[in-house]
């Protein structure tokens, strides 16, 4: 027990550590906010563009406050371009990753909490997103914001297999990043991130829903959102659950069995 909170506390003085040290660095921290802000103006004045040209279909204040909420699901999740497994991806071909392979510490959790300390501006930019996406449509009622509560953990279980998924490319690939690109261009379609879900051909969305990537961003937003009946609510809920439990144990599982074979350098 005393272990535990040893280790649990060491995390979190890393991530601290980690977020301090982003702070001599003002100017990094203001490009993040011009990068984040740009792209999602120029995706809002795109979405604009084809509201209006399809009034009847398309409501741009409904769009508008998709996109924040699910911009903000994806760095709550960390989810968004799959950062942290491309870190680990890296430290994997140069070796640097045996150095904490080699540390009495949990690796995966120590390097997770590492980059989320680094990384800190990502969740103030996923709070100013889902504030004002949800100023722009308030949810109808308390079970939305509970459903979006419920989801988003499990979003983060995904998103955290996927990470690893793309960690783990590195282990068995000479040159990852095309698959790593794929990964993630796969994510950004089929999440709903760059086009809402709602927006596919029924059959489609029927299909892309039963798989583990809208998770990602389209179904907390759904859910938040939209007044669900019990039976949809329940069936995207399973849905997910049942993705975030497979997937996490199934990249566990590759994750200790890549490190069985991993011949490492950079001691």
């Amino acid at each position: 027990m005393k272990s535990s909170l040893l280790q649990t506390k060491l995390l979190f003085e890393v991530a601290r550590f980690n977020a301090l040290k982003m702070l001599a660095y003002p100017w990094e921290l203001v490009a993040f906010f011009i990068q984040r802000f740009v792209g999602l103006f120029f995706l809002a004045l795109f979405w604009f563009a084809v509201a209006q040209s399809s009034p009847t279909v398309l409501d741009f204040r409904h769009l508008i406050a998709y996109f924040l909420i699910s911009s903000a699901v994806r760095d709550l999740t960390f989810s968004y371009e799959t950062k942290f497994g491309n870190g680990v991806l890296k430290m994997v071909k140069s070796g640097e990753i045996t150095n904490y392979l080699i540390k009495p510490v949990s690796t995966v959790p120590f390097l997770f909490f590492g980059f989320a300390g680094q990384t800190w501006m990502s969740l103030v930019y996923s709070a100013l997103a889902l504030i004002a996406g949800l100023i722009i449509l308030p949810p109808v009622g308390i079970i939305n914001y509970i459903a979006f509560i419920v989801f988003c953990p499990l979003s983060f279980f995904v998103s955290m297999s996927i990470n690893l998924f793309v960690a783990i490319i590195g282990f068995h690939v000479v040159e990852a990043s095309g698959i790593r690109n794929m990964t993630n261009h796969i994510i950004r379609i089929l999440s709903g991130a760059l086009i809402p879900l709602t927006l596919f051909p029924e059959t489609v969305r029927a299909v892309v829903l039963l798989s583990p990537f809208p998770l990602l961003a389209f179904t907390p937003t759904y859910v938040l959102q939209n007044t669900l009946s019990w039976n949809e609510l329940m069936r995207l809920f399973f849905i997910s659950a049942f993705w975030a439990i497979a997937l996490l144990f199934t990249m566990i599982f590759f994750w200790k069995r890549a490190l069985k074979k991993y011949e490492g350098i950079g001691i």
